[in-house]
């Protein structure tokens, strides 16, 4: 089995993962699911996906009591879930990502698995009618909590996704002009998609937004490093550096409002020391 690092984190993921949509509680019941997750555990399989809105959360209570039949140990599986969709009716509870939702639908899902906490938890859609601030903060309490140990989107538009990374402040890969007026968005890993935004299917481009609000507007877009970390304004805004880790250096932008031009490139070992010092 291959495994693959969720994100830019530490945590290793098998590349197949074993999803209970359509088959636990529906098609298969206890006994069919430890012997499904077994055997995919016996080969690999480290991750093991559910949703609160499968079969009205019972899909969750299925894989829980499957888990303590099983008995792995804690550290040697995965478990994701997704929120969205509510099991409850009303105006507050379906189709939502409102920070109350958010908490009480989290406590519930964690009942129904019997677990004390997700390894990664979704927001199963977006919710436009939520401020994006109010579901990156709500989430980051959630993982505060530890109820959750990391967090994500399914099935959101790009835009919608920088502007949670700009909210969230992601330490790589994001930085905002001095003045507040711009933001520096490094995306080198997307999954391209027809509907998607071209800010979410380049590889090794540098975009930069104009802020207005909770408006983002692409203004332009720069060839940087295939593989970067971090990127630091200069104090006017008219200066940027990029940590380029493959090609060991810091590559110099100039940015006029309207395009970003490369003028220069710093060698360095790759660790990108002093870059923001450098800039103040």
């Amino acid at each position: 089995m291959n495994y693959r690092h969720l994100g830019k984190s530490g945590i290793q993921l098998s590349a197949l993962s074993l999803g209970s949509w359509v088959t636990f509680g529906k098609q298969v019941d206890v006994k069919a699911s430890v012997e499904m997750m077994a055997a995919a555990f016996d080969v690999g399989v480290n991750f093991f996906d559910n949703a609160e809105a499968y079969v009205a959360g019972q899909s969750e209570v299925i894989m829980g009591q499957a888990l303590k039949q099983l008995a792995w140990p804690r550290g040697s599986y995965l478990v994701s879930t997704k929120l969205f969709w509510g099991l409850v009716e009303g105006v507050n509870t379906r189709n939502t990502l409102n920070r109350k939702y958010l908490l009480e639908a989290t406590g519930a899902s964690l009942k129904r698995f019997d677990l004390d906490y997700v390894d990664l938890l979704y927001c199963h859609r977006d919710d436009p009618g939520t401020p994006v601030g109010e579901v990156v903060w709500a989430m980051h309490n959630i993982i505060e909590r530890g109820q959750a140990l990391y967090w994500g989107t399914s099935e959101w538009e790009a835009p919608r996704i920088v502007e949670a990374i700009s909210v969230g402040q992601t330490p790589e890969g994001v930085s905002m002009a001095p003045d507040g007026s711009h933001v520096a968005v490094i995306l080198h890993n997307g999954s391209p998609r027809k509907k998607s935004h071209p800010a979410y299917n380049d590889h090794g481009l540098m975009h930069i937004f104009k802020v207005d609000g909770t408006k983002l507007t692409r203004v332009t877009t720069a060839k940087i490093g295939t593989w970067a970390q971090g990127s630091v304004w200069s104090r006017d805004g008219k200066t940027i550096v990029v940590q380029a880790t493959h090609e060991k250096e810091l590559q110099v932008f100039s940015f006029d409002g309207k395009e970003a031009k490369l003028t220069g490139a710093i060698k360095t070992s790759g660790g990108g020391v002093g870059m923001r010092t450098a800039m103040q």
